[in-house]
């Protein structure tokens, strides 16, 4: 917007009720953004998108990354007076190799998972360099996932988000002829314990799991 006091009034607006795409519509000076309501796309750390960086310059950004999901501030650049509201906030996963022990008196360590599965397919020992992109690796591997979402709808979305998080890893989704039979390389079960219902589906669904985790096979589990 062209000043403050103009950024002040749509906050109140928006705060107040009205749906932030249609105060964007009617006040904002942006030109690339005005018709689409104020809506820039996703945003990454990276910095290398710059048609982002033409709308929102890369201070404003960087303010962005130190706010969750709803929250509405004001930005002010060389380029104007913004009003910015974070929509929804991706986490990018990367992959680590940290020690795994067994249970005590079970025997020795064992491998870090990602050594683990590059062992099974043939492949090199995890180099250990940050930064490293392991998907390509992952890939070969033929590593599997499979989530699991109990619960509302809130956690269905949320689940695709991770799928997809794992995606950008290497990882595929498990076969659908596998699916819910413990196989895969890594299981996420996404649910909320307010239920006891929902707890004791969770352990049924860690079962073959669970099991596999104890004879030392290389799975993660994540719940």
């Amino acid at each position: 917007v062209d000043t403050q006091e103009m950024a002040e009034l749509v906050l109140q607006q928006v705060r107040g009720g009205q749906a932030f795409d249609e105060v964007a519509k009617g006040v904002s000076a942006c030109e690339g953004t005005r018709e689409a309501g104020g809506a820039i796309g996703w945003v990454n750390r990276e910095g290398d998108e710059p048609h982002v960086d033409e709308i929102l310059s890369p201070g404003a950004q960087g303010t962005a990354f130190a706010h969750k999901p709803g929250d509405l501030f004001v930005a002010t650049t060389d380029r104007g007076v913004h009003v910015v509201r974070v929509d929804d906030v991706m986490m990018r996963l990367r992959k680590d190799t940290i020690g795994r022990q067994r249970l005590r008196g079970s025997g020795s360590d064992l491998l870090p998972l990602v050594d683990a599965w590059r062992a099974r397919a043939g492949l090199a020992a995890d180099t250990g360099v940050a930064g490293t992109d392991t998907s390509p690796a992952l890939e070969e591997a033929g590593l599997t996932y499979e989530v699991v979402s109990m619960g509302c709808q809130m956690n269905a979305a949320d689940s695709e988000r991770m799928a997809g998080s794992l995606e950008a890893l290497g990882f595929r989704p498990a076969p659908e002829a596998s699916v819910g039979k413990g196989r895969a390389d890594v299981v996420v079960v996404n649910t909320c314990s307010i239920r006891d219902h929902a707890e004791q589906k969770v352990y049924s669904t860690l079962g073959p799991y669970a099991a596999r985790k104890r004879r030392g096979d290389p799975v993660g589990i994540v719940v």
